[in-house]
């Protein structure tokens, strides 16, 4: 692979490393700031968001994707029942449906 990334491996931020990824697949991006990167993916059926921070404190870096899908209140309670049944088959990271606008997301 030729590029920026596989000739510069002295990156500070991991975050800098999944931005130039991003960048290679030609995505979407933006940071917030140095310790935030968005990208969106396109795909065929919806948009799927990246949001990825990082945290120097702890060393870790944080992913959420969402995708541009809105789960109706009277929909939420067997969907929180399917999302538990699948959430403890994971080996790492979960599903879930956030309380204030419906919108699923896989975090990690």
């Amino acid at each position: 692979m030729d590029s920026d990334l596989s000739n510069n491996l002295n990156f500070h931020n991991p975050l800098d490393v999944l931005e130039e990824i991003i960048n290679i697949k030609q995505w979407q991006c933006s940071r917030a700031n140095d310790d935030e990167l968005i990208a969106e993916i396109e795909s065929r059926n919806c948009i799927y968001r990246l949001y990825f921070v990082w945290s120097q404190q702890i060393k870790a870096v944080s992913l959420t994707i969402t995708f541009d899908l809105k789960i109706p209140e009277s929909m939420r309670g067997p969907i929180y029942e399917i999302l538990s049944l699948i959430n403890e088959n994971l080996w790492m990271g979960h599903f879930d449906v956030t309380s204030k606008t419906g919108i699923p997301a896989y975090r990690n």
